[in-house]
């Protein structure tokens, strides 16, 4: 495929969309490549004017850069975009309301897309509408490539592969963040969800029933959950359950299960609090939620004052970039299974797991930086590694996409670090 470009961000103004544009010159360093990239959006001038910011900001002449002009609302601008490069990485969110039009842009021109979408309104929509169309195009929709997915979706599989010859029965991930501060972009994404938690069942339920054929795999030892704060004895910490990543990491298993004939892995993902007074505000926080996102009145209330409803946790301005730069996250990963694997995989073994593994995932700010390193990453390995895919294309989760990839090597070598701890 002979583009102008090999990557082009997308949605380069926005708040994830600048710490993207810093990262691509730090990734493209660190992996030793000169891929010919540029920033695009819907204003030149202000994209411009991120990236002269950017360029000020680390010190580095980011001049030569081409800017694109292109705007969700216009098909022909994004579809003239979208020829222009190889990997498009879309920063535009929130996506269940501005990445339908993008997706549909990249089928159209053969071009690959990745995103740091967290909206299962607009994933599973694209995998249920577009799948067949992008896999027929040859084109990798991969949805969900920031933070709030591949570390979990990749983690699990960095468990399986280092799990080998036995099998992996379930895995709980537990994310321990040092700092809530965050974008009043995410926020709208959250308030979307559950403002639209009705389309969501019905988009879910056809999902599972017209794509997944509604196959439910049964495990012979599940995986105990729990909807409640505990006290976890093997981390001596508080933890709140956090479904987000634990949906699409299950949806990667499903698929594995159903296209590869690879017996699933049950996951289940918490949150991890430092004081019980945390534990507090957010449910209340998401109690105001929740309750406000059934109105119409209610949602314009949560998306005007943000701080307010987050007890100063999210605001329009963002983190402070000292805020930003001096947070970190530590991901652990418990898995349990089976020291040998059985004659089968497919088949239930009758012994109960005998085997445990731990890996800690760390990185710099969950939120941004490490969302802005696992899009780039993601990105090139589409670029370098996309032949060897398990498919020819559709739309996929990144467990799908990079099961057989060294995209965790390259996480390695950009910060966000894999290590097994306990095996």
């Amino acid at each position: 495929m002979e583009r102008e470009f090999d990557l082009i961000i997308f949605g380069a103004t926005g708040y994830t969309g600048r710490y993207c544009i810093e990262y691509m010159v730090k990734c493209l360093q660190n992996e030793a490549r000169s891929y010919k990239w540029a920033v695009a959006g819907r204003s030149e001038y202000k994209v411009r004017r991120a990236k002269d910011e950017v360029s000020k900001l680390i010190e580095n002449d980011l001049s030569s850069i081409p800017v694109i002009v292109a705007d969700v609302k216009d098909e022909q601008s994004l579809e003239n975009m979208c020829r222009r490069c190889k990997v498009l990485l879309n920063c535009v969110g929130p996506y269940r309301d501005y990445g339908e039009p993008v997706t549909k842009a990249c089928i159209q021109t053969s071009t690959h897309q990745v995103d740091v979408a967290g909206e299962p309104q607009y994933t599973e929509k694209m995998q249920l509408l577009y799948f067949k169309d992008a896999e027929n195009a040859n084109v990798y929709i991969v949805n969900c490539c920031g933070f709030g997915i591949i570390p979990f979706d990749m983690g699990v599989h960095y468990l399986e592969d280092k799990f080998k010859p036995g099998h992996v029965n379930s895995v709980e991930a537990f994310i321990d963040i040092d700092s809530y501060a965050g974008n009043h972009g995410s926020w709208d994404s959250v308030i979307g969800i559950l403002a639209h938690r009705d389309e969501l069942i019905a988009t879910r339920k056809k999902l599972h029933t017209e794509f997944y054929g509604s196959v439910s795999p049964n495990f012979k030892y599940p995986l105990k959950t729990t909807i409640l704060p505990f006290i976890s004895y093997k981390l001596k910490r508080l933890c709140i359950p956090c479904f987000y990543p634990s949906d699409d990491v299950q949806r990667t298993q499903l698929f594995n299960h159903i296209y590869f004939g690879q017996k699933p892995i049950q996951f289940m993902s918490y949150m991890t609090i430092a004081k019980f007074l945390y534990v507090v505000l957010l449910a209340l926080s998401a109690l105001f939620v929740v309750f406000f996102s059934r109105f119409k009145y209610g949602v314009k209330l949560l998306k005007k004052y943000p701080h307010l409803f987050t007890f100063g946790a999210v605001s329009k301005t963002g983190p402070t970039r000292d805020q930003v730069i001096d947070s970190h996250f530590k991901l652990t990963l418990i898995g349990h299974g089976w020291s040998e694997e059985g004659a089968n995989e497919n088949e239930d073994i009758n012994d109960p797991p005998d085997r445990k593994i731990v890996a800690v995932i760390k990185g710099q700010n969950s939120p941004y930086i490490s969302t802005a390193i696992c899009l780039i990453v993601s990105a090139f390995t589409i670029l370098e590694e996309s032949a060897n895919f398990p498919l020819k294309g559709g739309v996929i989760t990144p467990g799908v996409a990079f099961r057989n990839s060294k995209i965790i090597e390259r996480l390695n070598r950009n910060s966000v670090k894999f290590e097994i701890v306990e095996s």
